[in-house]
């Protein structure tokens, strides 16, 4: 009996848990943006910007607790949670890499800035997240 219930807690567990992320399209790399659910600063948004054509194009708005996935072309990318760009991560996006950037609120002024995460690290939050809309 014991056996039994252990096996249907884990296969309740198991349909309970969220999709991983897929691997990127071929010839892409994947970038995951993600956000915790602190609640400091829960009612800004997080914003990720990429660097294209000398302009900074928004590839994800984060609300608390959402996580939103872009595919780019492979090659060396500059990110920024600033639509100015400032504290930039530059990057080499690789095709078939997945890299992670956790969003986070800054400062009294509530700035975003992006930082570099683990796919673990992901991993630990990501039953927690919804998908940005």
């Amino acid at each position: 009996m014991w056996v039994e219930l252990a096996l249907l807690m884990g296969a309740a567990l198991q349909a309970a848990a969220p999709p991983p992320i897929e691997p990127p399209p071929a010839g892409k790399a994947r970038l995951v943006f993600y956000r915790s659910g602190s609640f400091f600063f829960g009612a800004r948004g997080c914003s990720a910007y990429l660097e294209q054509d000398n302009r900074a194009v928004r590839m994800a708005k984060l609300g608390r607790s959402e996580f939103a996935v872009q595919d780019v072309d492979p090659g060396e990318r500059v990110l920024s949670g600033s639509k100015s760009l400032k504290r930039p991560l530059v990057i080499e996006a690789k095709a078939g890499d997945t890299r992670y950037f956790r969003c986070e609120i800054t400062g009294m002024s509530g700035g975003s800035r992006l930082v570099q995460a683990h796919r673990v690290e992901f991993a630990r939050y990501r039953p927690r997240l919804d998908a940005a809309r």
